[in-house]
């Protein structure tokens, strides 16, 4: 009897260990290591929708869109945080329509959630509606200074509309803090060619 609770207590540490590591290298931007330990957690928590989410934005960050549609796609409950880390997978994947229509669908679950600005400025921005997207990054980059992606997007957009000091301070935001992400060397590259 001993040696059964001792083995499910060590599981559950060992689980709950695997979560906290995950979400531990999420927010240091350590996308492939956060997949890497979400993945051991769905493997004994398929339903945990938390570890879903982290999982899916992990594989966006490092450009595998196609595998996150079907890890978010998969889950079972659909909050509003899922439902942009679909839209952030779909857009990704250039699915304009079905982002637009996931983020709408997060909007309607929760509408004063604070990462709608980025979403829908970021999907502005891929569709080519650079105007219309500054005012929404701009109130992204407010609500949430540490969001790397919103500088990235703002920054197009700045370039996009012809505001070089702005775009220069959006990119130079973005490198701080995503200095390895797949987007870095280019974004330092036409920043080199643009002064």
């Amino acid at each position: 009897m001993f040696r059964i609770l001792t083995l499910v207590v060590f599981v559950g540490c060992t689980l709950a260990a695997d979560f906290n590591s995950g979400m531990e290298k999420f927010r240091n931007r350590d996308y492939d290591g956060a997949a890497q330990e979400m993945r051991a957690v769905l493997e004994s928590e398929p339903d945990n929708t938390e570890a879903k989410r982290v999982l899916g934005l992990s594989l966006v960050r490092q450009g595998k869109t196609d595998e996150a549609i079907g890890v978010l796609e998969g889950a079972r409950e659909s909050g509003a945080d899922l439902q942009l880390a679909l839209a952030a997978a779909y857009a990704g994947n250039k699915r304009y329509d079905d982002a637009e229509r996931t983020i709408a669908a997060a909007a309607e679950a929760k509408g004063d959630h604070e990462e709608l600005p980025f979403y829908r400025g970021m999907v502005k921005v891929l569709k080519k509606q650079y105007r219309d997207s500054v005012g929404d990054l701009e109130a992204a980059i407010e609500k949430n200074p540490e969001n790397a992606y919103a500088y990235y997007y703002a920054g197009l957009a700045y370039s996009n509309t012809k505001r070089p000091d702005k775009m220069m301070n959006a990119f130079n935001n973005f490198l701080k803090l995503e200095p390895n992400a797949p987007e870095s060397a280019k974004v330092r590259s036409f920043m080199r060619s643009s002064r």
